[in-house]
């Protein structure tokens, strides 16, 4: 990766990164909740198409799991329906069940941003300004 000669911060650190980002639409409508210590949170289900066609012609879609926290997460409730299309920057996040010894995959977010205004409604130049 560096030359031999090279000198790095990155040089003799072992780095890990994890961010995912997708861009996709919503399946449902948001569900909304707080937290134990009362912050907001809103989950929605981010479908987001393959690129490229199965064997019969057909492009297949993945359903990932999003979490949102903070402001986003009343923006999301408040101006976000199914079928919109969003950009969702985040972390994966693995959740264990040890009394079931199954896994769960998400994505935990604090930042929305929808791709579109929905047709004849103005919220999201309301929530702009």
């Amino acid at each position: 990766m560096f030359g031999k000669n090279e000198h790095s911060l990155a040089k003799g650190i072992i780095m890990s990164l994890n961010h995912w980002s997708g861009i996709g639409r919503l399946r449902d409508d948001p569900e909304s909740f707080e937290t134990s210590s009362g912050d907001p949170v809103s989950r929605f289900i981010l479908v987001c198409d393959r690129e490229f066609k199965n064997s019969r012609g057909e492009r297949e879609s993945d359903s990932i799991p999003v979490s949102v926290y903070g402001k986003d997460a009343e923006f999301v409730v408040k101006h976000l329906q199914a079928g919109r299309s969003v950009v969702v920057p985040g972390r994966l996040k693995i959740h264990y069940n040890r009394h079931k010894n199954t896994y769960f995959a998400e994505i935990s977010s604090n930042y929305v941003e929808a791709l579109e205004r929905p047709k004849g409604n103005n919220h999201d130049a309301e929530a702009e300004a």
